[in-house]
């Protein structure tokens, strides 16, 4: 990224296009040597339909695609691969997954990263790279497509957010997150969260409607992207005995020197999602049980990481209105691990 800024390019889009293509080709080109079955995993998205036209590009038989399906709507990207592939020509597999297939998979997490890693990704990536493992050993993936390219939605939209923010003084954003504070609960004891979401706006959401208070008493840009992807508006609040430590995420002072703030973020590490887990949903399903027991009062107490209080509330309000599956998939993937750890030291899991 340093060498970018030094060197920034100065052609035109149409040449900024030929520049590109000839630096991926030859690199797809180089990962598609090997002396095994290869395949890729394709979602339909543009980092992973642009992997493989490049390697159908450069093969002489059909490339094996492997996708991953949800039974639940506004998640099922399936169809968008499936059109990619039959557009390129692959040998396309898909498989649909059900929470009943996320619940078997659970158990086996802890092993699998061998640390609590908490991105619900990780059953499908798991799930889709067992069903290729079938047929190929080797599968490439648009992994890294939006930490080169911008593609995250923080880039573009933070500093857009800020603009905003800042024409209003602080004692009014002060005033407009209270007001969102105190009257949101009162709405939502008298209309369900569902009807809400019905309400004008783009994807308006009650969690949404939290977040943009929270948000409004960002004094910096860099304080306003620190809240945006922070899962757990205060980490400090639900541990026992910690504090979050140092990071480039949380400590501007350490970003990179940029004219431009988009390119100080793209410089911030992140973990490529690459799958919208339908995880919400499942919570209050098929897994409700399985986080039930995770999330008991006394284990949190007697465990002594977490504040029983702040996870109980959260957990409560994800089941009656709210969608905080991915803040508590953060605690529930260590509590996880935890039982995993005393079953390897020949302890039981907690029972209370």
């Amino acid at each position: 990224m340093a060498a970018g800024r030094q060197r920034p390019f100065e052609g035109t889009s149409e040449h900024a296009v030929d520049a590109l293509s000839g630096l991926l080709l030859p690199a797809v080109g180089r990962q598609m040597v090997a002396d095994v079955p290869l395949g890729a995993f394709l979602s339909g998205g543009i980092d992973s339909s642009t992997i493989v036209a490049l390697m159908q590009a450069q093969s002489a038989r059909p490339v094996r695609t492997f996708s991953i399906g949800f039974e639940e709507p506004g998640y099922d990207e399936a169809a968008h691969a499936r059109a990619v592939a039959g557009h390129l020509g692959t040998d396309h597999t898909e498989l649909y997954l059900s929470a009943r297939d996320a619940l078997d998979v659970i158990p086996r997490l802890p092993d699998l990263f061998d640390e609590p890693f908490a991105d619900p990704a990780q059953i499908p990536n798991f799930l889709i790279a067992a069903m290729a493992r079938r047929d190929v050993t080797v599968a490439l993936s648009g992994d890294g497509g939006d930490e080169l390219f911008g593609g995250y939605d923080h880039y573009a939209s933070t500093p857009r957010i800020w603009r905003w923010l800042s024409h209003a003084p602080m004692p009014v954003r002060r005033f407009g997150a209270g007001a969102v504070s105190v009257c949101l609960p009162a709405a939502l004891a008298v209309w369900p969260a569902r009807f809400l979401r019905r309400l004008p706006g783009r994807r308006w959401t009650p969690d949404k409607a939290y977040k943009l208070a929270w948000l409004a008493s960002c004094r910096t840009q860099e304080e306003l992207h620190w809240r945006r992807v922070s899962l757990w508006p205060s980490p400090d609040a639900i541990l026992c005995g910690a504090t979050e430590p140092e990071t480039i995420l949380n400590e501007p002072a350490n970003w990179p020197d940029a004219s431009e703030f988009e390119e100080r973020l793209m410089a911030v590490d992140r973990p490529k999602a690459g799958f919208n887990v339908p995880i919400s949903s499942w919570l209050r399903g098929s897994l409700k049980d399985w986080a039930e027991a995770l999330l008991d009062e006394r284990r949190l107490r007697d465990d002594n990481f977490f504040h029983p209080h702040s996870v109980r509330r959260t957990w409560r309000e994800h089941l009656k209105h709210e969608s905080w599956g991915i803040r508590l998939w953060n605690v529930l993937m260590f509590q996880a691990w935890l039982d995993q750890r005393r079953r390897e030291r020949g302890l039981l899991p907690w029972t209370g």
